[in-house]
């Protein structure tokens, strides 16, 4: 199933590159907007970076919007349940 954007993936891990630095993080969703948590690349301020140092803004987080903010590779990691 091909996802349309990141606006249900709160709390889900992912791998990506952002200007082509490797980050990996959690994705917060805040409104209609979505987030890249991670500790290397600062680029647009959440309430909740979900303790990592950095969070980046990308849109809904469409592939348009990736690729639109320089965010290359990205892939979801399965959200770990308890």
């Amino acid at each position: 199933m091909k996802r349309k954007n990141l606006l249900g993936y709160d709390g889900w891990k992912f791998t990506a590159k952002i200007w082509g630095q490797p980050v990996c993080g959690t994705i917060t969703v805040e409104g209609k907007s979505v987030f890249l948590c991670q500790d290397e690349r600062n680029g647009g301020n959440c309430a909740d970076k979900k303790n990592h140092k950095f969070s980046w803004f990308v849109f809904d987080g469409s592939k348009y919007n990736l690729r639109d903010t320089s965010v290359t590779k990205f892939k979801l990691i399965q959200k770990e349940t308890l």
